[in-house]
């Protein structure tokens, strides 16, 4: 049963007050300590760090956005230059109705290829890869140190 001793740290309740310091309980206890501590660290670390992607990627989106903006608008001009361009070989509601046609392909087509790329990996996976390390790591120390308490007895 864990017990919250602080805002930031949580321990092991102390049972018995006849632990003596190096036996093997008193290294659990004190590996269960600090591998709760890594993990809060750990979890610390990737709240800051998923805040800290969340906030650069808006920026990032809200400049995309702006740009995008100006460009739609510029496109559209362009594309109405096109259709009145082309009007002079046809009527100008065929003109449109054409420039109109084929942009709805070339998104049908843009779609059908964007549907079929694999999903981008997410931070918090490579998150939780690294706790997997740490988890890994402690749990081989604090085996290879009772292999050694078990050795010396």
């Amino acid at each position: 049963m864990w017990v919250r001793q602080s805002q930031d740290r949580a321990t092991l309740p102390r049972a018995d007050a006849k632990e003596v310091e190096g036996s093997l309980p008193a290294l659990l206890r004190e590996a269960a300590d600090s591998f709760l501590e890594l993990a809060t660290a750990h979890i610390k670390l990737s709240n800051l760090e998923l805040v800290a992607d969340l906030e650069a990627r808006t920026r990032q989106i809200a400049y995309q956005l702006a740009v995008c903006a100006a460009g739609l608008v510029g496109y559209g001009l362009l594309m109405v230059a096109l259709s009145l361009a082309i009007a002079s070989f046809m009527r100008l509601d065929l003109a449109f109705a054409l420039v109109g046609s084929l942009h709805l392909v070339a998104a049908g087509i843009a779609a059908w290829i964007l549907s079929r790329r694999p999903p981008h990996a997410l931070q918090i996976e490579r998150v939780l890869k690294s706790v997997g390390t740490s988890i890994t790591v402690v749990t081989d120390a604090v085996l290879a140190s009772n292999g050694d308490s078990n050795a010396k007895n």
